[in-house]
């Protein structure tokens, strides 16, 4: 790979005479067919072998957060001919890992603008969501970003106080209400729902009907709900309140002690006092979960 500085002769091959022949300024440059102003001064100063203007006129040009090893490689020097010229120049700095990220303070107040116009996009297109994905915004920001890179940005969205973080997902702070006070209002009526309903406890749908709410907000409260501890899902369908699924354990537990060689689905289903609907499904996942151990026909309590 030719690096900043090397030498080149162009020649054809056919009649075999010489071109022309210059010098290596920028070895990855984007793909454009004019130069903006910075673009050329950027190439000034490699002529000039000014890495100080260089190594901003590049940041200046991609408009990206880039650490001192990016930038020299960008460049093709060596990374110690780069990394002092940055630190002493007035650039804004982001910490990624144990990295620092340098970006021009224009570039990074273009990023803020642009995560803010991206959320108020989406919170516009999609007003029942309370929020969009971390690595879903970044592609609408700017795709060229580093998952990391990305999050450090949205760490300065969030001081700016145009953006919230919470579990991976983002939303507008002044905007996705309507669909944050939707969401709250079905965890608030699933849960005594489900506690309510036992080991019998009602379908997606069913909870869909029984709150109101659309059954997409009803699947999104129960991944929240299940992340926090408050209910188990068993299946996509079927999730027991905490304290319900704890019961099945203990209704099991002395029966499963009391057939040491193994208990049938049957007889664990009559424990429970619930149909087959229930029960198979409950009893599968606490196999799942360590809580029993399959053998066959037969179920024993493992450990």
């Amino acid at each position: 790979m030719p690096r900043y500085d090397d030498r080149f002769i162009v020649r054809s091959y056919s009649p075999v005479y010489t071109v022309g022949g210059g010098m290596v300024l920028d070895v990855l440059p984007p793909r454009r067919t004019h130069l903006a102003p910075h673009e050329r001064e950027l190439l000034d100063a490699l002529v000039a072998h000014d890495l100080h203007g260089a190594s901003l006129g590049l940041l200046e040009s991609r408009g990206l957060p880039m650490s001192s090893a990016e930038v020299a490689l960008a460049l093709g020097v060596a990374r110690p001919a780069v990394a002092d010229e940055l630190n002493r120049a007035k650039l804004a700095r982001l910490k990624v890992g144990s990295d620092s990220y340098f970006v021009t303070p224009e570039a990074l107040s273009e990023l803020i603008a642009a995560t803010e116009r991206a959320l108020a996009t989406f919170h516009a297109e999609n007003p029942t969501e309370s929020g969009i994905a971390t690595a879903a915004l970044r592609d609408l920001v700017d795709h060229r970003l580093d998952i990391r890179v990305f999050d450090a940005v949205l760490g300065e969205a969030q001081n700016a106080g145009v953006a919230v973080t919470d579990a991976g997902r983002v939303h507008h702070p002044r905007a996705a209400v309507t669909a944050q006070l939707a969401e709250q209002a079905a965890a608030d009526a699933i849960v005594p729902l489900l506690d309510a309903a036992g080991l019998e406890p009602p379908s997606v749908a069913e909870l869909s009907v029984a709150t109101g709410a659309d059954v997409a907000v009803v699947r999104k409260v129960l991944g929240q709900l299940v992340a926090g501890g408050a209910i188990v899902r068993v299946t996509s369908e079927t999730h027991f309140s905490a304290g319900a699924y704890e019961s099945a354990r203990e209704k099991l537990r002395p029966v499963l002690v009391a057939h040491p060689d193994g208990a049938t689905a049957a007889e664990l289903r009559d424990a429970l006092g619930v149909s087959r609907k229930f029960a198979i499904p409950l009893l599968e996942h606490l196999d799942a979960q360590g809580f029993t151990k399959r053998v066959g026909d037969l179920r024993t309590l493992r450990g």
